[in-house]
């Protein structure tokens, strides 16, 4: 849990996937895979100069709405509803890619 949440910057929270990930930028390129919500995920990291603010979220080639949230040190996290993620959920493995400033 605590590479999943510290690390990789990904929770569940209130109906909510929160994604708040601080990765430097020689990991640009990190892909790892994991289970989330009973699905199998791919997920990449295209990490900029800051390493942290997701700047976009795609999901299976999708782009993925989300709100800012807020942060008093640095770009807030992403927080995409469950049910915009659900709605892009395929059978299988599936790829969410994670763009950070």
């Amino acid at each position: 849990g605590l590479i999943l949440r510290g690390l990789l910057g990904l929770r569940l929270e209130r109906g909510r996937l929160v994604i708040d990930p601080v990765i430097p930028a020689r990991l640009d390129g990190l892909r790892v895979e994991l289970e989330l919500m009973g699905h199998a995920f791919e997920v990449t990291y295209q990490v900029r100069s800051a390493g942290c603010g997701p700047v976009a979220v795609r999901l299976n080639g999708a782009p993925l709405a989300f709100e800012r949230g807020d942060s008093p040190y640095r770009p807030g996290a992403a927080e995409v509803p469950l049910n915009d993620l659900r709605a892009g959920l395929t059978q299988g493995m599936n790829r969410l890619l994670i763009e950070l400033g």
